[in-house]
Parts: C-alpha cells; sequence; structure tokens
C-alpha cells in the first residue's frame, strides 16, 4: 500500500524479478507507463490557463526565454 510500491517501473521489474515476465517485457512496458503518464501530465497542464509556455526555436534561445519570463512576471504583478 505504500506510495513508492504505486511508482512507475517498481511492479514491472517485481514482476521480471519474480520471473512473471521477462526483463526485456518489463523493460517496454516501463516505456509504455512512462509515456502514457507524461501524456496525461502535457493534458493536465494544457488545460491549466495559469501556465505559460515558452516555445522554442531551433536553436534555443535563454536570454529571449528570460525575456519572455520576466514581462510575464512583471504583467502577473511579480516582477
Amino acid at each position: 500500500t505504500a506510495t513508492a510500491w504505486q511508482a512507475i517501473g517498481y511492479k514491472q521489474f517485481l514482476a521480471a524479478a519474480d520471473g512473471r515476465c521477462t526483463v526485456t517485457e518489463a523493460i517496454e512496458e516501463v516505456k509504455l507507463r512512462s509515456r502514457q503518464y507524461a501524456k496525461r501530465q502535457l493534458t493536465w497542464l494544457r488545460r491549466n490557463p495559469a501556465i505559460h509556455w515558452i516555445y522554442w526555436e531551433k536553436d534555443r534561445d535563454f536570454a529571449r526565454a528570460l525575456q519572455i519570463s520576466t514581462e510575464i512576471l512583471t504583467a502577473s504583478g511579480l516582477g
């Protein structure tokens, strides 16, 4: 019942250790569950209007990202 036992990867590798699946199957299951979890996180984040996304061009421009972040914080009264 511990929260850590519910983490992605724990059940899969425990099953591999117990012989209920192969290590390769466990790895594939971990990859699948990780992708599914990441998708759920992005879905949740995209629905939150308070989140401001900074989109990168081909090359990352950290100075521009800092400028955008500062503008967002200032507009919110936090800058």
